[in-house]
C-alpha cells in the first residue's frame, strides 16, 4: 500500500510538471506571437518562473493523492484550471508578485478549511427527481421565451459564425438575459444531463443535448456545447473511483497536447 501511494505522489508531481511545461511552450510559441496585442506579452522572468515551480511543488503538499469525497478532486481541478496557467503567465508575462500570491493564499486556505468536519446533512433535502424535472422546466421555458422574442432570427449551428450572431442575439433580449442565459448555459444543462445519466434517464440526458445545441444556436456562446460534455467526462472519470486523480491530470496533459498538436504541424 505505501509503495502504491509513493508511485501515485511521484506520478502526481511528474504531470503537473510535464502540465506546466507544455502550457508553457504553448504560451511561448502560440499565444503570445498570434495574440500579443490583446495583452498577452511575452516577457520571462528567471527569478518568477523559479517561484512558480516552487509553488507548485509547495502546494501539491496540501492536494490529496487518492479520491476519498467530492473536494479531493474539485481542488485539483481548481488548481488546473485557473491555478497552473496562471503560474504560467506570471512567469512567462512578468506579472504583479502580489496578486499572484493573494491567489495562492487564497488557494491554500481553501486546502485547509475543506480538512475541517463539518456536520454531514443526510438524506435528500429536495429529490432528485423534483431537481431533474424543475430544472429542465425552467430550461425548456427560457429557450421558449427566447423564441418569442424573435430568437429564431439570429439561429447560428456554425461555429465559424459565432462572433457575427452574438451580439445581435444578444440586443435583441433583455437585459437579464445576461445573467440568465450563462445560468442555463453552463449551469442547469450539464446538471441536467449529468442527473439524467446518474439515473438512467436517457430521455432526461438526450433532452440536455438538445437544450444544450439550442441554447449555442440561439445565443451563439460556444459553451453551452462544450460545458455538458466537461461535466459528463467529468462525472465518468469520478465514477471510475480507482486512480481518479493521475486519469485527471492525465487527461488534462492529453487536451493541451491535442490542442498544440495542429499548430505545430
Amino acid at each position: 500500500m505505501v509503495l502504491v501511494n509513493k508511485f501515485s505522489i511521484s506520478t502526481i508531481v511528474l504531470l503537473y510538471l510535464v502540465a506546466f511545461g507544455l502550457l508553457w511552450l504553448g504560451y511561448a510559441f502560440f499565444v503570445a506571437p498570434v495574440f500579443g496585442y490583446a495583452g498577452f506579452k511575452w516577457s520571462p522572468n528567471v527569478f518568477k518562473i523559479i517561484e512558480s515551480l516552487l509553488i507548485i511543488c509547495i502546494l501539491l503538499w496540501f492536494l490529496p493523492s487518492n479520491f476519498k469525497k467530492p473536494s479531493d478532486f474539485f481542488v485539483h481541478m481548481h488548481f488546473l484550471l485557473p491555478i497552473l496557467p496562471m503560474l504560467v503567465l506570471y512567469g512567462a508575462s512578468d506579472y504583479a508578485r502580489e496578486y499572484m500570491y493573494f491567489v495562492v493564499l487564497a488557494f491554500a486556505i481553501v486546502c485547509v478549511i475543506r480538512r475541517l468536519r463539518l456536520p454531514i446533512i443526510k438524506g435528500d433535502i429536495v429529490p432528485t427527481s423534483v431537481m431533474m424535472w424543475g430544472s429542465l422546466l425552467f430550461v425548456l421555458s427560457y429557450i421558449l421565451g427566447i423564441i418569442m422574442q424573435g430568437g429564431l432570427a439570429y439561429f447560428n449551428l456554425d461555429l465559424q459564425k459565432v462572433y457575427e450572431f452574438r451580439v445581435n442575439a444578444a440586443e435583441n433580449l433583455p437585459g437579464i438575459a445576461g445573467y440568465l442565459t450563462p445560468l442555463v448555459s453552463n449551469i442547469l444543462l450539464p446538471f441536467i444531463l449529468v442527473l439524467g445519466v446518474s439515473q438512467r434517464k436517457w430521455i432526461i440526458a438526450c433532452l440536455a443535448i438538445l437544450g444544450s445545441v439550442m441554447m449555442f444556436a440561439l445565443a451563439s456562446h460556444k459553451s453551452a456545447l462544450f460545458y455538458p460534455l466537461i461535466v459528463a467526462a467529468i462525472y465518468f472519470i469520478v465514477r471510475s473511483e480507482k486512480r481518479i486523480i493521475p486519469m485527471l491530470l492525465g487527461s488534462y496533459v492529453l487536451f493541451v497536447i491535442i490542442s498544440l498538436f495542429p499548430f505545430f504541424l
